[in-house]
């Protein structure tokens, strides 16, 4: 996934500073942004730990030991390099299938099998993956989400441009909108340099 350019982020933070104090931005990546400035900036999974702070192991404790993981779990017969396997398999939890023109659906399955054992149900996807149910809770009520009048989401475009690789993130927000629909709660992005509504699809 492409970055933002930081100064952009910067820029459009410090604007929004100027017309609100009920706001936060959040993106895919992290990036330096000055102090008064990054209080009112998450990522999307320090967003999700705040709001489900039962799903913080997902992501900070797993997320550096997994290419590893998953590289160890690369078949024998298979004639690709770890790198590619690991690609491959990342974009199953995404939706696409391209791994299956290598290997048959039983392989598929005990290898996922095997990394569940592993990672414990422990995968940042699953945050993702998890927000999306909590939020689409015809009963939920996240306070962490309600204290905000805005919620900027400024790379969404960028997840769009790769719907299948970004799927899981792109449902979440999904999920978010759904949530913000029934509370005072606008979810915005930038479209030409405006701040606009994102709409749900």
């Amino acid at each position: 996934m492409n970055l933002l350019n930081c100064n952009h982020l910067s820029n459009q933070i410090a604007y929004f500073k100027e017309h609100s104090s009920s706001f936060v931005f959040i993106t895919r990546r992290n990036y330096s942004l000055a102090p008064e400035l990054s209080i009112h900036h998450r990522t999307y999974h320090s967003f999700i730990d705040k709001s489900w702070p039962g799903l913080r192991k997902s992501y900070s404790e797993n997320s550096d030991i997994m290419p590893d993981i998953i590289k160890t779990l690369k078949p024998s017969f298979l004639d690709m390099t770890d790198e590619s396997f690991y690609y491959l398999y990342r974009q199953t939890l995404n939706g696409d299938l391209s791994l299956f023109n290598y290997i048959s659906a039983d392989v598929f399955q005990e290898i996922s099998a095997r990394y569940s054992r592993i990672m414990q149900g422990n995968d940042f996807e699953d945050s993702f993956i998890s927000a999306e149910s909590f939020l689409r809770s015809s009963h939920s009520s996240y306070s962490f989400i309600d204290q905000y009048a805005y919620i900027v989401i400024s790379d969404y475009h960028l997840l769009l441009e790769n719907p299948a690789a970004n799927a899981n993130a792109i449902h979440f927000i999904q999920g978010l909108l759904h949530y913000a629909s029934s509370r005072r709660v606008q979810v915005l992005t930038l479209v030409n340099q405006r701040f606009v509504p994102i709409q749900s699809f």
